[in-house]
């Protein structure tokens, strides 16, 4: 399987789970989200530099039209300019198990957490198609610890990521965020 087929299956899984409770959330694949603010020196004028990075799943509600902000203090990639800001309810990193290494542990909690700082209500879990790689519980616990969750075997956990991933919708609810 590949990533993008395993992609397909993880948000076809979730969007029909989600339909009835929340039919009010998108649920797209390889989305661009704002995930960092930098503040730099850009033709000798100091700006907020916008960054964004293309996420596997991303569960959202609401976006921020990037005109409406636009100014002179705010510099958006040339590449972003047509593009909305996503408000981000869950993010959901997928990998092929096979293919997986601890670098991907690491790199993509430096990313959980820096999307965090920006959307504190936003889960990141890190998801794992499943198969022959393991990896010791002191690795795990040394690399993933940004991360909302981490769930290795998409079959056999997936009934457990649809549980946490309502429970916290429904935290969102229950503040008034959704």
């Amino acid at each position: 399987m590949t990533e993008n087929q395993f992609s397909k299956k993880v948000r076809d899984y979730i969007e029909s789970r989600l339909k009835e409770r929340y039919p009010s959330l998108k649920i797209k694949e390889r989305i661009n989200i704002l995930n960092n603010l930098t503040i730099g020196n850009i033709r000798n004028e100091w700006k907020i530099i916008l960054g964004f990075l293309e996420q596997d799943i991303v569960i959202y509600k609401d976006v921020i039209d990037v005109n409406e902000i636009k100014n002179d203090r705010i510099f958006i990639p040339r590449g972003t300019k047509d593009k909305k800001i996503i408000i981000p309810l869950a993010v959901l990193e997928l990998k092929i198990s096979d293919n997986l290494i601890t670098h991907h542990f690491i790199t993509y909690g430096v990313i959980a957490r820096e999307l965090k700082s920006i959307f504190p209500h936003c889960v990141y879990y890190f998801i794992s198609s499943g198969g022959k790689r393991k990896f010791n519980p002191e690795t795990l616990l040394r690399h993933t610890k940004e991360f909302d969750r981490v769930f290795l075997d998409w079959n056999k956990e997936k009934e457990n990521i649809m549980k946490n991933l309502l429970l916290h919708l429904d935290h969102l609810k229950e503040m008034k965020i959704i």
